[in-house]
């Protein structure tokens, strides 16, 4: 399974469908194959290719929904933490996602732990804006993760 993290949305539609593309060449190839195990014949292959090919073509219920790039299993607990902030904070200001704080912010935060504001201001999208915004907010979550998880 391919998994992939990102805030632009165009991107992210790329990647679904070039994903999604890619398992069903995998698919067909891997049935036109197998119907060649017991000896390679172009008519058959090519039968079993077309008859895989409109039979995948066609969308199944059972299918898992599209929306898979973020692969919550991976994710560290304060990035969750951190991500589940933005999207209040964003559902609340009406703002996108990634106008709050993009993805690589919040890496590098979890990366370097900042605890005060000037460690704060050297993380890679805070500026001064958002460190007079959301600062205060994100030490807190911060240290509370720091506190709750004993980490120096």
């Amino acid at each position: 399974n391919i998994t992939f993290e990102t805030d632009n949305k165009s991107v992210k539609k790329i990647l679904i469908k070039t994903t999604d593309q890619l398992k069903l060449e995998y698919t067909i190839k891997q049935i036109s194959l197998s119907d060649c195990k017991d000896g390679f014949n172009v008519v058959n292959y090519l039968k079993t290719r077309a008859v895989a090919s409109i039979e995948k073509a066609k969308p199944s219920d059972k299918e898992k929904p599209k929306n898979d790039i973020i692969n919550k299993g991976d994710e560290k607990e304060l990035s969750r933490i951190l991500k589940a902030w933005r999207n209040a904070k964003a559902e609340e200001l009406d703002w996108q996602v990634y106008r709050v704080i993009q993805l690589k912010t919040i890496n590098q935060i979890c990366e370097k732990l900042p605890t005060t504001p000037k460690e704060l201001s050297n993380i890679t999208g805070i500026g001064k804006t958002k460190l007079s915004v959301f600062g205060d907010e994100l030490l807190d979550v911060i240290n509370e993760y720091i506190d709750e998880n004993r980490v120096s």
